[in-house]
């Protein structure tokens, strides 16, 4: 189980959704929902500065249309303060876009590791697990396994 998941989405029932699904899915012990890209990124600074390093999500869930900040300018925000600090935090994209180039757009971040469409689902959460930067989270040993 993975211990922390942030998600950002500026619709509160998406982020009160998402939570029950990943709950129900006993995908993530711990779950902060926040309604903007910029209030995600200063909880991130104010974990970081704190040196509150256990605290720091493993997985970041960010919808990609919203106002001030967009995933995309998250993510660029987030991998120039945080990728080479936190290489193993991954950041999957969950958006309603229909845009056929986004899904081809995230490919070039180096931290994105999914491109899933809302609402998340519970097959789709299924299939997280087994994505080989998670599965260390769902499959004991699974490190030891593949040695």
């Amino acid at each position: 189980m993975i211990h922390r998941t942030l998600a950002i989405d500026d619709d509160e029932v998406t982020l009160i959704l998402s939570k029950y699904q990943l709950k129900q899915a006993a995908f993530c012990e711990h779950y902060v929902g926040l309604l903007s890209a910029n209030a995600a990124l200063e909880y991130l600074k104010e974990l970081n500065s704190l040196q509150l390093y256990h605290e720091m999500p493993e997985l970041i869930i960010v919808d990609i249309n919203m106002p001030v900040m967009d995933a995309w300018q998250f993510i660029e925000a987030y991998e120039k303060e945080f990728g080479n600090k936190f290489p193993e935090i991954k950041i999957v994209i969950l958006s309603s876009s229909v845009d056929p180039q986004d899904p081809i757009k995230a490919r070039k971040y180096k931290s994105v590791i999914e491109f899933l469409s809302k609402p998340l689902n519970p097959a789709e959460i299924e299939n997280l697990k087994y994505n080989k930067w998670l599965i260390k989270h769902f499959v004991p040993n699974f490190q030891a396994q593949i040695a």
